[in-house]
């Protein structure tokens, strides 16, 4: 763990990934004084200093050491009186020998007790940063299996709903507030303490039985019912944890963007930090900021689990997050793009799978594979929901198709006699007529049943051809049915007329609109027996290019061929026309 100011980098070192350590050496390790974290009740007196009972422990601690000094005084001035007598004697060679070992012990034992008395009762003890042995597998011990060296008696007398519990500790003094003040000395204790343990990803599950409720093993979600070709670890099928003091997990979102689910079988609690969906976007970015150079080697660098950032920092930052204390027997689900990290506050295992509701198929459509490694999981929605529906046809198929009856040895199957009502064209029905249906012979077995197939061939009434009418189109211009504000085209030629979606090619018409937007055309006022009346003219002068246009708005793929189409004229090189009027 690496970093300051509430950031930091994690860095994981596999080890004994072939032989891992069992539940009794698990244990072992977290009871180590280097693992060993500080209790619920061990936070409260370190913290609380100016409180009652913690003047009354300071009071009696310099009691004690008041009443160790004045021992200690009186242990020195006797063995100054018995080297004087020492001294004195003459001939006891063998008890002058006896008193100055004596002596000696003294001595030790007031060194130990004034280097004791130089250090601060009420300090807390950090141990300090250096070498792990644990960090060289050869020094670990191996795991043993029940078959090789039998049931061990640890397991017979221990408890792990109480054993991981520090001294005079109850599992209720886990209370919001004590988890609070936990949570604080794990931050600032975060790059002094010894690195921690994470007995993570080891398949299996603690559930025996199948029909246990919420069984995070088999929990009936999507990826179970669409029947993937393959088991994903974690993923479909369930991860189990080992904790310690201070195992962390780095933020992260699911693979996928999945659901999960988490449950601690037994052992301490674990602090869950948690980013609403709704801030997913901003959190990113605000994480690829503090890493810029891993943001830019891979865009989704925080599906690495290296990244952990503290509250505070997120705080300032104005991300919100909730906070949450996992007990044992307790589910925590995550949502997808619900990004989540925490640590553990002591032993416990923990059982996590994800899972994926009809809610998620659009999120795992859209969701983002890391490309860094080779074993990301990658999950083909389309391809998935192409594998339930086949299955779902083939149990349909299955549950409507009724089991046939064998003949018997020996027995020649004979025609039978049916009655078919016949039907004529007119829906009248006639009385049944009964028919001896003759089989028509064959060699190929149907379903490897020995029997012929009858054929009936039945005439059936000629359909009736439907023929549309072509839409006609009042306006040279546009598509549209409107027969409003129509004027006449002044002697139109017959290039214009050709470009006519009227049915009515006498007289060509056309909106007053729809000419007032294309460059070549007018309205003019024309007298026509006498009376002046409103012509559009120039359409003859309308370039070839222009009807040649596509229009963008047009679903209709003979429709964006219709009629004369403009651009924009103020952005250059602009490629999109359109109608005149968009309806």
């Amino acid at each position: 763990m690496l970093g300051r100011s509430g950031l930091f980098r994690v860095t994981n070192v596999e080890k004994r990934r072939q032989n891992p350590l069992d539940v009794r050496e698990w244990f072992d390790k977290c009871q180590d004084k280097r693992f060993v974290g500080p209790g619920p009740k061990d936070v409260d007196r370190a913290l609380d200093r100016g409180s009652k009972a913690a003047k009354e422990r300071a009071a009696k601690a310099a009691a004690d050491m008041t009443r160790q000094k004045a021992e200690r005084r009186e242990k020195l001035a006797a063995a100054k009186k018995r080297k004087e007598l020492r001294e004195s004697m003459t001939g006891a060679g063998s008890q002058v020998g006896k008193e100055e070992q004596e002596d000696e012990h003294v001595k030790d034992e007031e060194e130990q007790i004034n280097s004791q008395s130089q250090q601060d009762p009420s300090a807390d003890d950090v141990p300090a940063l250096g070498h792990s042995p644990h960090s060289s597998t050869e020094s670990d011990p191996q795991a043993r299996t029940p078959e090789s060296q039998g049931l061990d008696p640890f397991y017979e007398t221990f408890d792990p709903k109480t054993a991981w519990l520090p001294h005079e500790t109850q599992p209720d003094d886990y209370t919001p507030e004590a988890c609070s003040n936990m949570e604080k000395k794990f931050w600032k204790s975060l790059l002094t303490r010894e690195p921690s343990w994470y007995g993570a990803d080891l398949q299996g599950s603690l559930f025996a039985d199948k029909s246990t409720p919420w069984n995070v093993s088999c929990l009936p979600n999507l990826l179970n019912r669409c029947a993937l070709t393959k088991k994903l670890p974690g993923v479909n099928s369930p991860y189990l944890y080992f904790g310690m003091y201070g195992a962390t997990f780095a933020w992260h979102v699911e693979d996928m963007d999945l659901f999960s689910i988490n449950y601690i079988h037994f052992g301490a609690p674990k602090f869950w930090y948690a980013v609403p969906q709704r801030h997913a976007d901003r959190f990113e970015h605000t994480l690829a900021g503090y890493f810029p150079q891993d943001a830019q080697r891979c865009d989704q660098f925080l599906r690495h689990k290296s990244f952990t950032m503290s509250p505070t920092q997120l705080a300032n930052d104005k991300i919100p997050v909730n906070m949450l204390v996992h007990h044992q027997n307790e589910y925590v689900i995550t949502y997808p793009r619900g990004y989540h990290a925490g640590f553990n506050m002591g032993f416990n295992c923990a059982e996590s799978i994800n899972f994926a509701l009809e809610s998620w198929l659009e999120l795992g459509k859209r969701a983002k594979v890391c490309e860094c490694v080779e074993h990301s999981v990658r999950i083909n929605v389309d391809e998935m929901l192409a594998e339930r529906e086949l299955a779902e046809v083939i149990e349909e198929v299955r549950t409507e198709t009724k089991p046939r009856k064998r003949k018997a040895e020996g027995e020649t199957h004979t025609p039978k006699s049916r009655k078919i009502r016949i039907v004529q064209h007119d829906d009248t029905p006639t009385e049944p007529v009964e028919l001896n249906l003759e089989e028509h012979e064959t060699t190929l077995p149907v379903n490897g049943l020995d029997y012929r197939t009858r054929k009936i061939k039945i005439a059936k009434e000629p359909k009736t051809v439907i023929v549309k009418e072509p839409t006609s189109y009042p306006c040279l211009f546009c598509p549209s049915l409107s027969t409003e504000d129509l004027r006449p085209v002044f002697d139109p030629t017959e290039t214009v007329k050709a470009h006519s979606q009227s049915l009515d090619k006498s007289t060509i018409m056309a909106h007053h609109s729809c000419a007032l937007g294309i460059p070549e055309v007018g309205i003019q006022d024309i007298e026509v027996d006498g009376v002046p009346v409103l012509h559009i003219v120039g359409a003859d002068r309308i370039e070839a290019a222009r009807w040649k246009l596509k229009c963008s708005s047009c679903l209709d793929k003979k429709l964006r061929t219709t009629g004369a189409k403009v651009q924009c004229t103020k952005v250059r090189h602009s490629f999109t026309s359109f109608t005149v009027t968009d309806e």
